[in-house]
């Protein structure tokens, strides 16, 4: 995603000569301009417009016109349109099945964010966080295209017929913090101590992503505040959840 899908990608249209046009034979375009454009293959074969970047448009020269820089920022398979109009009279070709992958990582975002909780008991939701490219796609399979089973896939990649997406799964690391009476930039690390239990504290906490995407299922804390927050990190990317509230535990 990002880079150009293909370089220096040629199209020639040809027409055939009838009478008025000196004959019988064929005549290269060389004045009109040809239109690239781009359609995603969805999993059941139909086809949705997508939106094809750099210089979508080019001049016949000498009966070639280049495309150099079409580029595609989402993951899936996609057919390359082009087109161009002779006396009124569209003409296409298409170069099919052009596979784009998500590019390397760049950032977490939050799918499931914290829900408030008692001291000493588990946060109630999972928090569940993604890994994405430059362009907003997950590191997920390879061009997207994953099985429906979340596990149990062979390790081989011979042996899948599919590849995951490198950096898909990368650990990503969980911190509870205090927030700031008014800001989150005054969020300060508060765990010395306050863990709940060692099998479910509020320490720093890991998740070994699958398929670009990490899931926290155990994480509490053991001291009542009205704002925490889970900084979570891969890389050198750091995002924040939701502010959530730790009420008071049973006496």
């Amino acid at each position: 995603a990002g880079v150009p899908v293909i370089t220096n990608a040629t199209v020639r249209f040809i027409s055939v000569q009838t009478n008025g046009f000196g004959g019988a034979g064929t005549r290269i375009f060389s004045t009109r301009k040809a239109i690239a454009t781009a359609k995603r293959v969805l999993p059941d074969g139909s086809l949705q417009d997508a939106e094809l970047h750099g210089t979508t448009t080019e001049s016949f020269v000498n009966g070639f016109a280049v495309f150099s820089d079409l580029t595609l920022y989402n993951v899936g398979t996609f057919n390359l349109i082009f087109t161009s109009t002779e006396y009124g009279v569209s003409i296409r070709d298409e170069f099919r099945g052009t596979k784009v992958r998500a590019n390397a990582f760049q950032t977490l975002s939050v799918l499931r964010h914290p829900g408030n909780a008692t001291a000493a008991v588990s946060l109630s939701s999972q928090v569940q966080v993604e890994l994405l490219d430059a362009y907003s796609n997950r590191l997920t399979c390879e061009y997207g295209e994953c099985p429906s089973s979340l596990f149990g896939y062979p390790s081989s990649v011979e042996r899948r017929g599919w590849s995951l997406a490198p950096q898909s799964d990368l650990v990503v690391t969980a911190r509870v913090q205090a927030l700031g009476a008014s800001a989150e930039e005054g969020a300060s690390d508060t765990c010395t101590a306050r863990s709940a239990d060692p099998d479910c504290g509020c320490g720093d906490h890991v998740a070994f992503s699958s398929r670009g995407m990490g899931v926290f299922e155990c994480i509490s804390v053991g001291a009542a505040a009205p704002a925490y927050v889970l900084s979570l990190s891969a890389g050198a990317s750091v995002v924040h959840t939701h502010p959530f509230t730790i009420k008071p535990g049973k006496l």
